[in-house]
Formats: C-alpha cells, sequence, structure tokens
C-alpha cells in the first residue's frame, strides 16, 4: 500500500473523513513510533566516511549522515573491528584517554582510534522520511501496512474519545507490532 492508500483506509474504517488532515499526521506518528521502537536492520544504512589519515582522533558531522537516528556501529575501514560507544564522562581511565571508543556530542561523532585509518564505515539507524504529497513509499508500509493502520486508526480514536475502538485497535496493533518485531528485527523473516 502507499501511503494515500493507508490515509484512506484509516478514513473508511473510522468513517472520519473529517480528521483527514489528522490522519495524515497519525500515520506518519504511527511509521516513525514502530521504526523507532523496532530498531530495524532495513533502517540502517552504511556510509563510509573519509578522514584524515594521519590522525588518531576524528570528529564525524551528523550532517553527513541523512535522517540519522542512532549509531548501530562504527569500525575503521582498513580493520575487522568496531569501535566501542562510551558516555563522554567514560572515555577517560586512571587520566588516560581511552583508545578505539567513540562518543556523540553535539552534532558530532568523536572517536579516538589506536591505529590509523583512512576512512570509517558508520552504520547507523535513519528517521523514516515523512510521508506524503510525492513521498508515497517506504519498506514499512509495503511490508505491514495493517500495522500502521491500526495504530493510526487507534491514535484518532483515542484523540475524539472513543476508548472502546481505541483499545480494540491497539490490541490488534500490538499483535502486528510484536508479529514484526519478531520477523523484520534483522531484516529476515524467521516465519
Amino acid at each position: 500500500m502507499t501511503y494515500d492508500e493507508i490515509v484512506a483506509e484509516v478514513v473508511r474504517m473510522t468513517a472520519r473523513p473529517d480528521k483527514q488532515a489528522s490522519i495524515q499526521i497519525l500515520v506518519n506518528s504511527a511509521i516513525s513510533f514502530c521504526v523507532k521502537e523496532g530498531n530495524f536492520n532495513r533502517d540502517v544504512d552504511e556510509l563510509e566516511i573519509t578522514v584524515t589519515p594521519t590522525d588518531y582522533l576524528h570528529s564525524l558531522d551528523l550532517a553527513d549522515l541523512p535522517r540519522f537516528r542512532k549509531v548501530q556501529y562504527i569500525r575503521p575501514s582498513n580493520r575487522m573491528s568496531y569501535i566501542e560507544h562510551l558516555e563522554p564522562d567514560k572515555i577517560f581511565v586512571n587520566n588516560r584517554q581511552l583508545c578505539d571508543v567513540f562518543y556523540i556530542v553535539g552534532d558530532s561523532i568523536k572517536i579516538n582510534s589506536k591505529a590509523l585509518t583512512p576512512s570509517f564505515l558508520v552504520g547507523y539507524y535513519r528517521y523514516p522520511p515523512t510521508l506524503g504529497g510525492l513521498v508515497q513509499d517506504f519498506w514499512l508500509i509495503e511490508v505491514s501496512p495493517y500495522m500502521i493502520i491500526y495504530k493510526a486508526a487507534s491514535d484518532l480514536y483515542s484523540e475524539v474519545g472513543n476508548s472502546a475502538e481505541a483499545s480494540k485497535l491497539l490490541g490488534l496493533f500490538t499483535v502486528s507490532f510484536t508479529s514484526a518485531m519478531r520477523d523484520l528485527k534483522h531484516g529476515v523473516n524467521y516465519g
């Protein structure tokens, strides 16, 4: 299904054409909720970021990672090991800065590498696109459209004060989302 088809189905299911604008927002909100809670591998992108090959300390700009949500992994392109994530207050031990660690501060990723590298492979989770207009497709609405429909319809019923219908559809959404978490989490179907 496309975004417009999902919106139309929620309008039909709820019999609330007067709430179309709200439903459009709720469909995008449902997609965003599922993506953030699901941490699906289909939402991961991997980019190779070139750095100064003679430096050990690096700063990667988050603006270079479109729709950045959070890091899944970072590894030097010339090594088969990952850089460990630490909180900024944990990178110093006994007055020494740990190596092969990264942390996020502001709009950048700070990396302290123990060996020189020409680039880093950064795997990161992306926020979903905001659907509507010319942007109609997203992988999650293609593979599990009714999960999104149930969530958006449940949220609309909550918004208009129909708690019985909201609860019923939330139950259907919960079953769908649990199944999606199992089947789609790693990008493979476990049946």
